[in-house]
């Protein structure tokens, strides 16, 4: 969850390390219901949750460091010690948003983590104020959108350089 993260320089410089490296770092925005005072980071993206409704879900951590949102209220789960129940929280808002970004890759294996987080925002299903906010960031994971959107992007240059030399001959 993000609440334990904002004052993690461990946690903020190994984000940002894997940033470095092409990948993205999705975490829980927190279960406080209140508006947080976090400092946004490009480095993480913080998700809030979503109730049936397409509303903020009341138990729902939020704040200008949101980046999306994503069902979080009813889902059902295995539960410790077996079987299945209803569970909520942004813990489960952050591994679907996580999984929409898996299916991205898997859709189109080239592209990088900036195509990957410009298509995630842009195809959210914006719900609140328009634009971004802070309770649902760019809008609610669209995976479908998502997915297609990834599937028809232009995945970078993946043809390996060659080098030759033409001179001296000799």
């Amino acid at each position: 969850s993000y609440a334990s993260l904002t004052q993690s320089s461990a946690v903020l410089s190994a984000a940002q390390y894997m940033r470095s490296k092409g990948g993205l770092v999705v975490v829980a925005a927190g279960n406080s219901g209140a508006s947080e005072n976090y400092t946004p980071t490009t480095y993480l993206i913080p998700v809030s949750a979503t109730d049936g409704n397409d509303q903020m879900a009341s138990f729902s951590s939020y704040g200008s460091f949101v980046a999306m949102s994503a069902p979080g209220s009813g889902i059902w789960t295995t539960n410790r010690g077996g079987g299945y129940g209803s569970w909520s929280g942004t813990s489960f808002s952050t591994p679907i948003t996580a999984g929409t970004i898996a299916l991205m890759l898997a859709a189109k294996p080239g592209i990088s983590s900036s195509q990957v987080e410009s298509l995630l925002y842009s195809t959210a299903t914006d719900l609140g104020a328009t634009g971004r906010d802070d309770y649902f960031g760019y809008g609610r994971v669209n995976a479908d959108a998502a997915v297609r959107a990834a599937a028809n992007a232009t995945a970078g240059d993946s043809t390996p350089p060659t080098a030759s030399i033409g001179a001296p001959l000799a």
